[in-house]
């Protein structure tokens, strides 16, 4: 009997052994792809540019800003852009991330292996500003990238039936951002960065091959 349990118990060690390694091993691969394409570049280089965009990172999280100029008509009205503005940020993320996540000491496990490893809903984040921030980084850009730009960033948002974005109302962390329902899913796939990029890539300005890291674009302006 005492052989048996003693069998029995090597045997469940050896399956969880073999879960932990098949999880890192898991992990690993994900990171080493990831890099790996970070350090692909794709997309023309800084050539034949006539308008300038910018990038901001908090370390992780990037944004795009967009000078008022420089934004669609169709974009404005649905998110209800001051002209008194001179720019607009915007950014996509994981919506309990967001909400529940002003700094990154506020982060819970919870809240991230949610993120990463559920379905879940996610948020079109905006903030205005009056003027240039030191540390932006300009991104410069033609007129054909900056319309497919707006398109990109107008389709990421979650529309009503009135063709209205969908503000959650007292939600923003000042009195310049909102937060709006956005499109599509949070994952270890599809990251807050991997928007950008894809924003970047789809309007066919120099991106990564994919990535879900800030550090590789912000490389390819700084």
């Amino acid at each position: 009997m005492k052989k048996k349990i003693e069998m029995s118990l090597k045997k469940i060690l050896g399956v969880i052994l073999k879960t932990i390694l098949g999880m890192v091993a898991i992990v690993l691969t994900y990171f080493i792809v990831s890099l790996a394409c970070t350090l692909i570049p794709i997309g023309p280089k800084q050539a034949d540019k006539d308008q300038v965009i910018y990038l901001r990172t908090n370390g992780v999280h990037m944004d795009i800003i967009i000078p008022n100029e420089l934004i669609s008509d169709d974009l404005k009205e649905i998110v209800a852009c001051n002209d008194s503005d001179s720019f607009m940020a915007f950014g996509w993320g994981d919506k309990e991330f967001y909400l529940n996540t002003p700094t990154w000491g506020d982060l819970t496990p919870s809240v991230a292996f949610n993120a990463l490893f559920l379905k879940s809903e996610s948020l079109m984040h905006t903030d205005r500003f009056k003027k240039r921030q030191k540390y932006w980084y300009p991104v410069p850009i033609n007129s054909a990238q900056i319309d497919l730009l707006n398109q990109f960033i107008k389709a990421s948002f979650d529309l009503d039936i009135e063709n209205k974005a969908q503000e959650l109302k007292g939600s923003g962390y000042s009195s310049t951002d909102q937060f709006f329902v956005a499109n599509r899913s949070y994952s270890f796939f599809f990251t807050c960065n991997t928007w950008v990029n894809s924003a970047f890539r789809k309007s066919g300005i120099r991106s990564c091959l994919w990535t879900p890291f800030d550090f590789g674009l912000i490389g390819m302006y700084d």
